[in-house]
């Protein structure tokens, strides 16, 4: 069994949350902004455990290296983010008036695996 905790991560430098949200300037140059939060600015901690398991199958009468092998990936089916595009510059920041980037376009973010099983019969000779 082996086990591992990632703490939690900040997406940015800048360690604010992603925000979304839709702006808009008049004709006098007015900013009109609504933005909401999109995803904290720190990424959530996680375990991940996975499980190999091996068992001889010479108690069956065949020879001692014949074994069934089950891998389990993500044991515990722990849904976590695996991977994201993460920055310098935050680039969705509507304060003071200056408009930055997109307020829409929050990073793209790449789900990890789900739990998986596998199982191998190996048969020796």
């Amino acid at each position: 069994m082996t086990a591992k905790n990632t703490g939690g991560r900040y997406i940015y430098d800048s360690n604010l949350p992603i925000l979304g949200g839709t702006w808009s300037r008049n004709a006098a140059g007015v900013v009109t902004n609504t933005t909401y939060q999109i995803y904290p600015a720190k990424t959530p901690a996680y375990w991940m455990v996975n499980l190999d398991a091996r068992v001889s199958l010479e108690f069956l009468g065949l020879n001692d290296r014949t074994f069934l092998q089950l891998n389990v990936y993500n044991l515990f089916d722990k849904l976590y983010v695996g991977n994201y595009t993460s920055g310098l510059n935050q680039g969705n920041v509507i304060a003071a008036g200056q408009i930055g980037g997109n307020p829409g376009a929050p990073p793209f973010a790449q789900i990890g695996a789900p739990r998986t099983v596998s199982a191998t019969l190996s048969v020796g000779f």
